[in-house]
């Protein structure tokens, strides 16, 4: 198997198994879990895939909210966990309605 194979497995097996920190240098204080991301309907980071797109998303808000949970809940973890990603479309407004 070639390097960037298995780095690709790698980076697939992270994201599905819901681990937050890609490069694992970070505690997991902040873990970010995934049920089913391949249904998600609108889950795609830059046009890339959704394995892709769950890594990269996990490693971002992990980075982001790790600071915070840190200074607010010192010792404390956190789990987000996805069950889908479906952007809201488009509202019209509805009669009589102004759009803001």
């Amino acid at each position: 198997m070639k390097t960037s194979q298995l780095l690709l497995l790698w980076v697939t097996l992270l994201a599905v198994a819901g681990v937050a920190n890609v490069c694992g240098a970070q505690p997991d204080d902040v873990t970010i879990q995934y049920v089913n991301p391949e249904k998600f309907t609108d889950f795609s980071i830059y046009g890339r895939d959704y394995r892709w797109s769950a890594s990269y998303f996990a490693s971002e808000i992990s980075r982001d909210l790790r600071p915070m949970l840190k200074r607010k809940f010192p010792g404390s973890m956190l789990t987000l966990r996805f069950t889908n990603i479906d952007w809201p479309a488009v509202i019209e407004p509805r009669a009589g309605q102004e759009e803001t």
